[in-house]
């Protein structure tokens, strides 16, 4: 067996992508879909000045770039027109000396698909086990005929997705993926609830940093703080810290204000149940929903969740309340908080 030869499970853009780069180091490259044809699928793609660098070493930089655009400003909006993230083209070329290219996921599919030649890709070949050796593996595969056949190289690369058969015979106890729950966010769009003086926290305080789903009765948010003990730990309990539970506050109270279009502060908890503490200084999500009316503000349910979605905390009848004037001072304290931090 040549000592440089190489299966790659997987014709997507990783498993392309090494092909490329193994036949471009002198490997003997096969590469195994188990889609019946290579078809053009997916939607955009944007690639930053690290992935062309990678792209530009495979040879195949020239030709992406030919298909792509620079990208100018952009972001990304809910449903409901809330911005979830935003960016610059121009301040990310003239700030941090990079370029994001934007092209059809395809087209980049096809590149590097050129580049690997398309003859050294079986289609139609699901592989179903591959067996480990001292200095070799070998690859078991079934054909859209119902044909099985075996290869054997020096080495093998799993490139076959999240349910890849390649992880689950090399690594059976690693299990299947599991979806945690979260979407990513800009970091910076929590913060600005306190810059827009929504909230009027100091950074200390501040655990707001995402807003995952902003609907008229429901709030989802991303927090993460490091917990602070306020009077030497004296308030704190083994499930519960003052700190990290204001957090919890803060998330109903935001719903409160959006809704009523006014400031909002929180007045009263009705009963909580804990299950586990927040964690310190470690991402955290808090859902505000069943949003009530009341005659001087709003009534607000809260829950603590882990990144997993496992329930941590549930925070009942959260009360808000708001004054005429309760905006405006929000909006002074910011100003202040600004002007002594400058």
């Amino acid at each position: 067996m040549n000592e440089r030869t190489a299966i790659i499970v997987g014709a997507g853009i990783g498993g392309l992508a090494a092909a490329v780069g193994l036949r471009a180091a002198g490997w003997d490259v096969t590469v195994f879909e188990q889609a019946p044809e290579i078809r053009a699928t997916g939607a955009g793609i944007s690639l930053w000045s690290n992935g062309l660098r990678a792209l530009d070493l495979l040879g195949a930089g020239e030709s992406i770039r030919a298909h792509g655009t620079v990208q100018g400003n952009g972001g990304i909006r809910t449903s409901a027109g809330h911005w979830l993230s935003r960016s610059s083209g121009r301040r990310l070329r003239v700030e941090n000396d990079l370029s994001v290219l934007v092209l059809h996921r395809a087209e980049l599919h096809e590149c590097l698909l050129a580049a690997v030649r398309p003859d050294l890709v079986r289609t139609g070949a699901t592989v179903v086990d591959v067996a480990q050796g001292k200095s070799s593996a070998t690859v078991s595969y079934r054909t859209d005929h119902e044909n099985e056949g075996v290869l054997t190289a020096a080495l093998v690369v799993g490139a076959d997705g999240i349910r890849s058969r390649v992880r689950g015979s090399v690594l059976p106890e690693a299990g299947a993926p599991r979806y945690a729950g979260w979407t990513p966010t800009d970091g910076d769009d929590g913060l600005r609830i306190y810059r827009d003086a929504d909230l009027f926290h100091g950074p200390l305080l501040q655990g707001l940093r995402g807003v995952v789903v902003r609907e008229p009765a429901r709030l989802v948010a991303q927090c993460r703080l490091t917990d602070t003990p306020l009077g030497g730990g004296g308030w704190a309990a083994g499930l519960h810290s003052p700190v990290l539970g204001d957090v919890v506050l803060q998330v109903a109270s935001v719903l409160g204000v959006w809704h009523l279009g006014a400031g909002c502060l929180p007045l009263s908890v009705g009963s909580v149940e804990l299950f586990a503490p927040i964690p310190d200084g470690s991402p955290f999500r808090v859902t505000a929903e069943d949003l009530r009316p009341t005659a001087g503000g709003v009534t607000v349910s809260a829950t603590v969740t882990d990144p997993r979605g496992r329930v941590l905390q549930r925070w009942r009848d959260v009360g808000a309340v708001s004054t005429p004037d309760m905006s405006e001072r929000f909006a002074e304290a910011v100003r202040r908080w600004n002007g002594a931090t400058r």
